[in-house]
């Protein structure tokens, strides 16, 4: 399992998996997408962009949603569906990446990544990530 989406009382929370801080990262940015979009199946035919995102912050958990934030703010500035996320280098305060967009129309207005309940712990040998987004 990558993420699933849970149900909170007026927001979403997505949990992330993976065997690594990278895997895990690109899971959380999945979600999010998900939350957001329809499954983008058919890409043929669209104009598809890169975008290279440079995101820092003072621990893992602050490193994570900032870059969830970024992703976001490409995403609902740009109207765009993000996906085959990659990660060029991560460690828990920086991280550099590149992801594929093209343009949708969102099913779902996230408003913000927010640090409340925020976790990443290691789980029977992964790590997971809980977000809380506000919808």
């Amino acid at each position: 399992m990558k993420y699933e989406i849970l149900e909170h009382t007026a927001d979403l929370k997505i949990k992330a998996y993976g065997k690594s801080l990278e895997e895990l990262f690109m899971n959380a940015a999945r979600g999010l997408m998900s939350v957001m979009y329809e499954e983008e199946s058919s890409k043929e035919g669209k104009e598809v962009s890169d975008v290279v995102l440079e995101t820092s912050g003072p621990d893992k958990e602050a490193l994570l949603v900032n870059w969830l934030s970024d992703i976001l703010l490409e995403s609902d500035t740009r109207n765009v569906y993000c996906f085959d996320f990659s990660i060029h280098t991560i460690n828990e305060q920086k991280i550099s990446s590149t992801m594929k967009c093209i343009k949708s129309v969102a099913k779902e207005d996230v408003k913000a990544i927010t640090y409340h309940g925020l976790t990443i712990k290691k789980h029977n040998g992964k790590l997971e990530a809980t977000i809380l987004v506000d919808v």
